[in-house]
């Protein structure tokens, strides 16, 4: 979802990690990895780490969000 929403195409290969903690630190390792193995030639890696502090919810816009996501399966 936060592919589409950041407006990469529904061809682009996406993960996500839900570790909750140093779920950012897996991700940008796993990122290493895939360079390092040749896996892929250039990737974006991050992630937020204190969830518990983070208001997830109130920060969806849904009025922004692009139609495509809704309509997506």
């Amino acid at each position: 979802m936060a592919a589409l929403m950041a407006g990469f195409p529904d061809t682009t290969s996406a993960i996500a990690i839900d570790r909750l903690c140093s779920s950012g630190l897996e991700a940008v390792a796993t990122m290493a990895d895939k360079i390092r193995s040749g896996t892929v030639s250039i990737g974006i890696a991050g992630g937020v780490e204190s969830m518990s502090q983070y208001e997830m919810m109130n920060m969806i816009e849904v009025d922004k969000i692009n139609d495509a996501v809704f309509e997506h399966e």
